[in-house]
């Protein structure tokens, strides 16, 4: 939750220095100015933010392996407290990559 609140104050300057900076009327009387510079920053944001919650996810995972170890990998996800009432048939490590994905 830190990690999101941290991205949202990253990406919140994206869109509002042009008018600080007064660079808005340069960049937004080109022809293609508007449309390019929008998509751009679009890019930018998403580019930072994926950057970011991908470095503090890996982070994340290599203290709790260093921490933990890695041996429970191929238990099912029944033998962990958090997730013993699940019905699905898959182990700790399907479980950990359903997560990347998701």
């Amino acid at each position: 939750m830190l990690t999101m609140l941290i991205l949202g104050y990253l990406v919140a300057g994206i869109f509002s220095n042009e008018f600080a900076w007064r660079s808005d009327a340069v960049l937004f009387s080109s022809f293609y100015g508007r449309n390019k510079v929008v998509t751009s920053k679009i890019k930018a944001g998403f580019c930072v933010v994926t950057a970011v919650y991908s470095a503090v996810f890996i982070i994340y995972t290599g203290i709790v392996l260093l921490y933990l170890g890695a041996d429970g990998w191929n238990l099912p996800i029944q033998s962990s407290w958090i997730s013993w009432k699940c019905f699905y048939n898959i182990t700790n490590l399907q479980k950990y990559l359903f997560i990347i994905a998701a």
